[in-house]
């Protein structure tokens, strides 16, 4: 069972992507963190390859989101499942 203060994986793609996902999941009001090799010295994302992670407790609106994000983009979709 994942505890409400747990960040979890929402998005994978690339780093363009996952800023603009970012940004408005932001604008939704979701606390989203940008995980790759610049800003984490534990986890190694090949290829410019970015997540994007919320809190456990936003992340159901947050797979809204993606969701949608993804079928307005969806020549490239770039999500890891």
């Amino acid at each position: 069972m994942k505890q409400e203060n747990e960040i979890v994986e929402v998005f994978y793609g690339t780093m363009w992507k996952a800023s603009l996902l970012k940004s408005i999941l932001e604008d939704n009001g979701i606390i989203a963190i940008e995980n790759n090799t610049i800003n984490s010295h534990s986890t190694y994302l090949p290829n410019g390859q970015m997540s994007v992670l919320v809190p456990n407790n936003q992340a159901d609106k947050a797979k809204a989101i993606v969701k949608q994000f993804k079928q307005n983009n969806s020549e490239d979709i770039d999500q890891k499942d």
